[in-house]
């Protein structure tokens, strides 16, 4: 995802992009909270929104591709599948029709540019709080769909008492829709009925079953699927935890009202409240299900020892050994640490991790081990950190040494007058050079040998 925004606050330009890493470096007041507050928003509403641009856009697509398998055998296949308890696999093939992509292409992108302008909106009642903004959001690299377009894939069917289920997470629900039939397999093999619900609203009488009828339905749904399939690098499936610079501040006024109302209600910043809200779910998680039980051991080099949890769901102690070190005693490391931990929530899938200032209140050494951690997200999520720091930015420049193949864009929000623009900064023989650093290192250097040498 490429966003351009103008006129963001202070923010006069911006042209941002994703990638497995992606750092922001800027003075303080450069304006790097509401940018990635923005970022945040709008990667959020496209997952909110998916159903919707899926659903809009398939009219389009079913006219102009097809799904191409022997359809007149899905009946005989599910049939089959039923009555003999067996696992059976169903090839599909999706193809764009000759010459078809452009009015797919634009009923994408009218789907597509209508949620930029919500996203616009939301960005100026609850990352700005001032609805009389002018800000100005443009997505650089509407997705688009080719001729050429062809996915295969092969979906794995079982069946309980009650219903289908695929091992593909993502057909998994819309494929059960079509086939939440209560209790099939008694219908089939007791004969009790001639009709079953497919779905509300539907039914298809039993010959086994209406053949035509349930392979339209499980079309349009593999259409669907397949729709979601092209999207989903794009900007679907970006789940995003938000760890805003004061972080353990918002853990101790976390309240379960906040919950329930909008940032701008409570008098919140946009990543307060995107925040907070994880944090209580993520305790919630750990209070009704006790279900954190693998931390991955790299979170416990980070805390030195293993966090353990009380039965409101919060950290109550580290374990190192067979010393218990209580809350109340952590090191100031630790408490940074602690909302690390939310990554794990089994309940969601964060692909996508924004921390604010990482290395605040860290020493050298820590640092280090933050940089480590971050080494090992990098091969699970997509990173975005900011930072003022010159010897943390050298720890990272300093991976990305190490790594020339992670994907990366490095920026600089200049501030100047008061007005600030973001520089994307080019790679060279020693890595990213920000003009930040550069400029106060060498005045301090100057300074220092002045004054050593009694100037």
């Amino acid at each position: 995802m490429k966003l351009h925004l103008k006129k963001l606050g202070h923010i006069e330009n911006a042209v941002i992009e994703d990638a497995d890493l992606v750092v922001i470096v800027g003075d303080n007041g450069s304006g790097k909270t509401l940018l990635l507050e923005s970022v945040a928003l709008v990667k959020q509403a496209f997952e909110m929104n998916k159903k919707t641009i899926v659903d809009n856009v398939f009219k389009s697509v079913k006219k102009n591709s097809e799904i191409v398998t022997d359809i007149k055998k899905i009946g005989k296949e599910l049939e089959s599948l039923i009555l003999n308890d067996d696992n059976q696999g169903i090839t599909f093939n999706f193809e764009i029709k000759p010459n078809a992509e452009e009015e797919i292409n634009e009923a994408l992108h009218k789907e597509i540019t209508k949620l930029i302008n919500t996203s616009k909106q939301m960005i100026k009642e609850r990352v700005l709080l001032d609805d009389d903004s002018i800000v100005e959001l443009e997505l650089l690299d509407i997705p688009k769909f080719k001729e050429e377009t062809h996915l295969c894939s092969v979906y794995s069917f079982y069946v309980t008492d009650s219903i289908f289920i695929t091992n593909n997470l993502d057909a998994k629900k819309q494929l059960a829709d079509i086939f939440d039939i209560i209790n099939l397999r008694k219908f089939i093999k007791e004969d009790m009925a001639n009709i079953v619900d497919i779905t509300p609203g539907d039914t298809v009488y039993r010959n086994f079953l209406n053949y035509d009828k349930l392979s339209e339905k499980f079309c349009d749904s593999l259409i669907k699927i397949f729709i979601q399939e092209i999207l989903a690098t794009y900007f679907f499936n970006t789940h995003t935890l938000f760890l805003p610079s004061e972080r353990n501040t918002y853990i101790q006024n976390a309240i379960p009202k906040i919950v329930e109302q909008d940032n701008r209600s409570l008098g919140m910043r946009y990543s307060e409240h995107l925040f907070v809200k994880e944090y209580l779910n993520f305790t919630s998680a750990i209070k009704n299900y006790s279900i954190l039980s693998n931390i991955p051991n790299e979170y416990n080099l980070l805390f030195d020892g293993t966090p353990t949890f009380n039965e409101d769901g919060e950290v109550e102690s580290i374990v190192q050994d067979d010393k218990v070190i209580k809350k109340v005693l952590f090191s100031t490391k630790m408490n940074r640490m602690v909302p690390y931990l939310i990554i794990n929530n089994p309940l969601k899938n964060y692909n996508t991790l924004i921390v604010e200032e990482p290395e605040a209140h860290m020493s050298l050494k820590s640092m280090t081990d933050l940089v480590n951690f971050f080494k090992y997200l990098l091969e699970r999520k997509s990173l975005f950190i900011t930072t003022h720091s010159d010897v943390f930015f050298t720890k990272i420049n300093n991976l990305l040494l190490k790594n020339p193949d992670t994907s990366v864009k490095i920026y600089e929000l200049v501030l100047e007058n008061r007005k600030s623009n973001l520089k994307e900064i080019i790679k060279n023989e020693y890595g990213y050079k920000i003009e930040l650093f550069s400029n106060e290192l060498e005045e301090l250097f100057n300074e220092t040998i002045e004054l050593q040498n009694g100037d």
